[in-house]
Order: C-alpha cells, then sequence, then structure tokens
C-alpha cells in the first residue's frame, strides 16, 4: 500500500474524527468509491482537484466537529 500524502491525511482526519470515508467523500464532492479506493492501497493516488475538494471539507468538518466527537454526538448535547 502506497501512502500518498492524500490518503495519510485522510486516514488521520477519519481516525480523530470518527466520521466514515463515506461521509467525508459526499462532504468533499467527490466519489465514496475514489476516497476508498486510495485509503486501501487499490488506487495509487487522485486527482489534484479531488484532492483539494478533500482538503477543504476536511477543514470544514474540523471547524464544525470537534476532534474525536461525531457529528451527531454534538446534536445529542445540544438537545
Amino acid at each position: 500500500m502506497k501512502n500518498t500524502p492524500i490518503a495519510i491525511e485522510a486516514r488521520e482526519f477519519l481516525a480523530l474524527s470518527g466520521l466514515s470515508a463515506r461521509k467525508l467523500a459526499l462532504e468533499a464532492g467527490i466519489n465514496p468509491v475514489i476516497l476508498t479506493r486510495v485509503l486501501s492501497g487499490s488506487r495509487r493516488d487522485m486527482r489534484s482537484e479531488n484532492a483539494d475538494r478533500l482538503r477543504a471539507a476536511m477543514k470544514r468538518l474540523s471547524d464544525v466537529v470537534p476532534s474525536g466527537e461525531t457529528s451527531t454526538q454534538k446534536g445529542a448535547e445540544s438537545a
């Protein structure tokens, strides 16, 4: 498995945030299969446009959901 920078960043983000790869991909506006394949190593890399979208989504989501807390947990606290 080749660890490309975007794969490392996404893997770390997913571990800290507790979000699924599918949710992250959909938030980024990319096909979830692309992210899943990059994370599993069956795809070596992704287009830079998709990597940029993924990084923007990770930034947006990290501003909304504190690390280690899912959006579901956050919503439950405010109820």
